[in-house]
């Protein structure tokens, strides 16, 4: 049995070998320059979409600009329909915001003060005086009492308080004031730059209103927790004449007689806490 084997040319071998791979490369390179040369030809094809379709595009046409703000508003105004061949125009709004407060005349202005001069004397304070008592023989009088001092002392305000019990001065003083305004006398009663402001139930009413406070603008002004250092916070102390004995010797009558420094006690008021 005889088998045809085909004689192979070397030259004709390596043309053919040469010719597949030259077509290879060509192959290659066309499937390669679409995505490498495209980007291009459509921005080109993007751009020319923009162009005006007439007869000469070289070059775009010049902007139109306007001469004024009201040519503008009016071109931003103008609608399409038409009236007798004229375009309907609107006035064109603007938007309000609405955290603006366009009442400008509602705001508080300042009140005006006049100014004070170096050499013009200030105001004294107006004193506040409160009339008490310590005793606690009848029990809703002393807790009117201290529900009037909580009151004052809460307003940060200095307060001359005269505790009645332990000065008889003081009560026929009171009586006075009270029999002059026609009124009984009562406690506490709260005087304000020698004005009566009344009793317990006016302090609470004043202060719950808020009027109390406008009141006491002309007070001199007080820390709450301040203690006096030479009474204690109980206003008066003992006679420095006569040691409270409410006695004292005389030289010149060679007896003893009674001390005209102290009160009925001995007591004397303290000078840093009385006005």
């Amino acid at each position: 049995m005889n088998i045809y084997t085909p004689r192979l040319n070397p030259t004709s071998t390596f043309s053919f070998a040469a010719n597949s791979i030259a077509r290879f490369r060509k192959t290659l390179s066309f499937s390669l320059s679409p995505s490498v040369a495209s980007p291009q030809p459509k921005v080109t094809a993007i751009a020319n979409k923009n162009l005006p379709r007439h007869g000469c595009t070289s070059s775009p046409p010049a902007p139109v600009r306007a001469k004024n703000r009201e040519e503008m508003e009016v071109g931003c105004g103008a609608t399409g329909g038409t009236d007798g061949g004229k375009k309907q125009q609107q006035p064109r709004q603007f938007a309000r915001s609405l955290t603006y407060h366009h009442h400008q005349g509602h705001r508080l202005m300042p009140k005006w003060r006049r100014p004070q001069l170096a050499d013009e004397p200030r105001a004294r304070p107006q004193a506040v005086v409160l009339y008490t008592t310590s005793l606690r023989g009848v029990r809703r009088t002393f807790a009117d009492c201290s529900a009037a001092r909580a009151i004052l002392r809460g307003s940060r305000v200095a307060v001359d308080e005269r505790d009645v019990s332990m000065d008889a001065a003081l009560r026929r003083e009171l009586q006075g004031l009270l029999d002059a305004r026609g009124r009984a006398f009562s406690l506490p009663q709260l005087f304000i730059g020698g004005r009566l402001v009344g009793g317990a139930d006016e302090v609470r009413q004043l202060h719950e209103s808020g009027q109390l406070r406008r009141l006491l603008e002309g007070a001199a002004g007080q820390d709450p927790a301040f203690v006096c250092d030479a009474c204690g916070g109980v206003r008066f102390a003992p006679c420095p004449a006569c040691a409270g004995s409410r006695k004292v010797f005389d030289e010149e009558e060679d007896r003893v007689i009674r001390c005209g420094d102290c009160n009925e006690n001995g007591l004397v008021r303290c000078a840093n806490c009385s006005s």
